[in-house]
């Protein structure tokens, strides 16, 4: 994480703010009608503006980049749905999000950058609601460029969830896990 500039969330804001496997994984995301989302690494809210049609609950976005939530906002602002959406600045280890506020959260094209998984997984799970989905995934890289697998089952069920979809394409990699209804 410490190698994000301001120059650096500059350049992808302007390059990948509206990644295409950011789109493919909405299309795996089960986001019912009245869902509120939260996205976690939101980058410049692309998935959250994508969202608007889809849901008619509270969308939220954090990132732990001021400059990056300013682009989001910006962005959001743009297309007209500044007031639908709301950003923050914060990590995905200390959300600042209401106990069970959630029922979807997403870490798209995210995870990998995260300070401490384990500790951003279990604030996923205490801000999803019961029954409520983890959706983590984007893009697919390899071990050489992450120094480890895109599988996170273990740290997941440490977390306290329950395993759910998930699949490895060539380009694409997901995976959905569900937090048990009590």
């Amino acid at each position: 994480m410490s190698d994000w500039t301001d120059e650096t969330i500059d350049w992808y804001a302007e390059n990948f703010g509206d990644d295409p496997t950011v789109f493919a994984m909405l299309d795996v995301v089960p986001v019912p009608g009245t869902a509120a989302v939260l996205d976690v690494g939101c980058g410049t809210g692309s998935a959250l503006r994508a969202l608007v049609g889809r849901t008619t609950g509270a969308l939220a976005g954090v990132d732990p980049f001021a400059r990056m939530i300013g682009h989001a906002e910006r962005l959001t602002k743009a297309a007209g749905l500044g007031a639908r959406i709301d950003f923050s600045v914060a990590p995905a280890e200390a959300l600042g999000m209401p106990d069970t506020g959630f029922d979807v959260v997403l870490a798209l094209n995210a995870i990998h950058h995260w300070a401490d998984i384990n500790a951003g997984l279990a604030e996923a799970f205490r801000v999803l609601r019961p029954g409520g989905v983890l959706a983590i995934g984007g893009e697919k890289f390899g071990v050489d460029a992450l120094g480890r697998a895109q599988d996170y089952t273990a740290e997941l069920a440490q977390a306290g969830f329950v395993p759910g979809d998930a699949t490895r394409s060539s380009d694409l990699f997901y995976q959905l896990s569900h937090k048990a209804p009590k």
